[in-house]
Parts: structure tokens; C-alpha cells; sequence
């Protein structure tokens, strides 16, 4: 228990560390005036492509999936403006298909899965900076009540009231406490890990299952929030420096399905 808590230390230590000496490099000027001599000097360049997911206004809480607050989003979208040359996914595959590269550092900025909180949160940001944009749609969800499996997963563990439960099944004889949102968390990535890589039915069953124990209606769904875009959204967008391309149908685990099916 020492050796674990001195490790814990450590990491936090390097973690500080890095923090205030990524810092000074970036409020110091000594990184803007790095990009700009590296920019003059190479004569090609490649792209980096940013992806993001689920963004919101505030930090997430101990029983929340990971976002990024769009105060940071903006922050940072105002950082490849100034330095990068923004190019839209379209423009980047037409770069690959002739084997050149940019004469300048660019970026392309695309978010995965269709969350509504792409069209309320970040999508204004990118208008208002007047930025492209790529949106990666898993289209059975658009327009629906329904969500990605990874959330529908988190909404069990927050809808049940129990306080304690086990799952032989997966974990033995092993006892999960669910008495706090930060062990409801820790819970839920422990059974995230665990069937991340199941086929599709094996995944929907184990968590039929797990519904069943933790007593949660199955018409669950936390405070009735649609999670997902709907139609009218990304038409609006699409109208607006917002290009789609296709994140699959219902988000399964590509691997573990037939060939026909992942085609599909």
C-alpha cells in the first residue's frame, strides 16, 4: 500500500511538473515563435487531425463520461486558428490521393458519434471562429432517444439505487459497492474494460443482465435528455462549415462482427 501511494505521488508530481513547464513554454512566447520558425523553414508539412467526442459546460463530476468543457474547446480552437491552417477532411484526402503534402502546418478538426452537445456547445464555437469541421454520425441513434451502448452502460450504474451488488458472471465472487458516484464510477469502468471487445449480442445481454440486477427499469433513461443529434441539427450544421461522414450504424465492435455485417 506504501509502494502504491508513493507511485501515486510521483505521478502527480510529474503531472505538476509538466503542467508548469508546458506553461512557461506557451506564455512565455517561446512556443509561438517555435511554430512560426518551423513553419518558414520546412517547406512541406503534414496535418494533424484533432478528434473529439462529448463536450460540456462544466468539469465532469465523479459519475459523468469524459468530456471536454468547450471553455477549454475555444480556447484551443482559437490556438490552431492563429497558428494552423484549418482544412476540411475532403481537402486532406484529396492531399493523400495526389501524395503531397501542405506547404503549411494545417489541422483538421473532427468530432466521433453524433452527441446533441456537438450541435449546443461546439458547433457555435466553430461557427463563430468561422471553422470547418467534420462530424462522424453513427446514424441508427440520429433522430432517436437512444444512445451509443458505452452510455447507455453509465446511465444503469446511474439510475440504480442500490447500494452493493455482485456479478458472478463476469467477476466471480467479486462485491462491487455502489454507496458513492465516484465507486458508481470506478464500478462502471471496471464493466466497461471488461466487455468492451464482446460481440454485439454478448455486450446488449451482459447488460440486459446487469439491468435486471441493479433493479433499473428498462426503459431507463437519466432526466429523459435526448444524448444524440437529430436530423434538422445536422442539416443546420451541414449548411454552416459542417461536412458528415459515417461513424457506423449502432456503434458495434467492428472485430468482433462478420464481415458482411461490418460492411453494412
Amino acid at each position: 500500500d506504501k509502494e502504491v501511494t508513493k507511485l501515486g505521488w510521483r505521478n502527480k508530481f510529474k503531472r505538476v511538473i509538466k503542467r508548469v513547464v508546458f506553461s512557461l513554454l506557451y506564455y512565455s512566447g517561446f512556443l509561438n515563435a517555435l511554430v512560426f520558425l518551423i513553419s518558414k523553414l520546412k517547406k512541406e508539412h503534414c496535418t494533424a487531425i484533432l478528434f473529439y467526442h462529448r463536450f460540456s459546460e462544466n468539469a465532469h463530476g465523479d459519475c459523468e463520461l469524459p468530456h471536454l468543457r468547450v471553455r477549454e474547446f475555444e480556447k484551443q480552437m482559437w490556438h490552431v486558428k492563429k497558428f494552423y491552417k484549418i482544412i476540411t477532411m475532403d481537402e486532406l484526402a484529396e492531399e493523400l490521393k495526389l501524395k503531397k503534402n501542405s506547404e503549411s502546418p494545417c489541422v483538421a478538426i473532427t468530432i466521433d458519434d453524433g452527441y446533441l452537445n456537438n450541435y449546443n456547445l461546439a458547433y457555435p464555437v466553430l461557427k463563430k471562429l468561422n471553422l470547418p469541421g467534420t462530424i462522424y454520425l453513427t446514424t441508427g441513434f440520429i433522430g432517436t432517444e437512444k444512445s451509443i451502448w458505452v452510455d447507455q452502460l453509465m446511465d444503469i450504474f446511474l439510475a440504480s439505487r442500490s447500494k452493493s451488488f455482485s456479478f458472478p458472471e463476469l467477476f466471480g465472487v467479486e462485491v462491487f459497492d455502489l454507496s458513492t458516484p465516484k465507486n458508481k464510477k470506478g464500478t462502471f469502468t471496471r464493466f466497461f474494460e471488461k466487455i468492451l471487445y464482446a460481440e454485439d449480442a454478448v455486450k446488449n445481454s451482459l447488460m440486459e443482465e446487469l439491468a435486471k440486477m441493479l433493479v433499473v427499469d428498462e426503459n431507463y433513461r437519466v432526466n429523459g435528455e435526448r444524448k444524440m443529434l437529430n436530423w434538422d441539427e445536422v442539416i443546420e450544421m451541414s449548411r454552416n462549415g459542417i461536412s458528415f461522414g459515417a461513424h457506423t450504424v449502432n456503434h458495434p465492435t467492428l472485430s468482433k462482427i462478420e464481415l458482411s455485417e461490418a460492411k453494412q
